[in-house]
């Protein structure tokens, strides 16, 4: 996850306090990754499912954007994101 050109102080400050608690760590200068998958996991399943498909949906979007010909494997991360935003069948 990368962090914005814009400057928030209240983002700033909890995002300043993850890495405290070592639940993200810093990836370069305006990067962020979770310190465990399980913890990735937890926040992902946090959001709501209507909220995690539009952000899937954003995400999709951006890739195709930034990355027209896309490298090996980045087609499979998108096959994971593209079916959050169809209705699935409730089991």
């Amino acid at each position: 996850v990368r962090a914005g050109a814009r400057s928030c102080p209240f983002v700033e400050r909890h995002l300043g306090a993850l890495p405290r608690k070592r639940l993200i760590e810093r990836v370069g200068t305006n990067g962020f990754r979770f310190s465990h998958v399980l913890i990735r996991l937890a926040a992902c399943q946090s959001v709501a499912r209507d909220d995690r498909a539009r952000s899937h949906d954003r995400s999709v979007g951006w890739l195709e954007r930034e990355s027209p010909y896309l490298p090996p494997g980045l087609d499979e991360i998108l096959g994971h994101l593209e079916p959050t935003s169809e209705p699935r069948a409730t089991p």
